[in-house]
């Protein structure tokens, strides 16, 4: 098996790097909110030295609405994505999970489109991490 190198990888999709924990996603277990009906955010910080790619999903978008559901985050850039508790079904279980996977310098111009990027990467069956985050309503 050929080892990657991030620093200066051309390809359009370089391989995770076992371990690889430079893409952080706060906080990083559970999503804590006090009422039924809440707004709150994540943030998601990318430490490694190339663009990672990014999308944030719900199990119900009748649930929940996710603002800045999708992008590419830079090197050493961090970005909150806000979520918003919709009001249908209050009391349904609301859980959301961020998937990531690596992109190389082609999708880190000021002109690359995320949608794209995606398509690209699920057509070549890119492997993808995700960090699931239950939500959790505390009184």
């Amino acid at each position: 098996m050929k080892s990657v190198s991030l620093e200066g990888d051309d390809n359009e999709f370089p391989a995770m790097p076992k371990g690889f924990n430079k893409f952080v996603v706060t906080p990083s277990d559970t999503i804590k909110v006090s009422e039924k009906v809440w707004k709150t955010e994540i943030k998601l910080k990318n430490d490694a030295k190339t663009g990672v790619l990014f999308k944030v999903k719900c199990n119900s978008n009748a649930l929940l609405k996710i603002i800045g559901c999708a992008d590419i985050l830079l090197p050493g850039y961090a970005i909150n994505v806000e979520l918003e508790r919709q009001e249908a079904s209050p009391d349904a279980e609301v859980n959301v999970t961020v998937f990531y996977c690596l992109v190389g310098k082609q999708w880190t111009s000021e002109s690359a489109n995320v949608y794209e990027c995606w398509k690209r990467a699920t057509g070549q069956r890119v492997h993808v991490l995700s960090v699931k985050l239950p939500v959790v309503v505390k009184k």
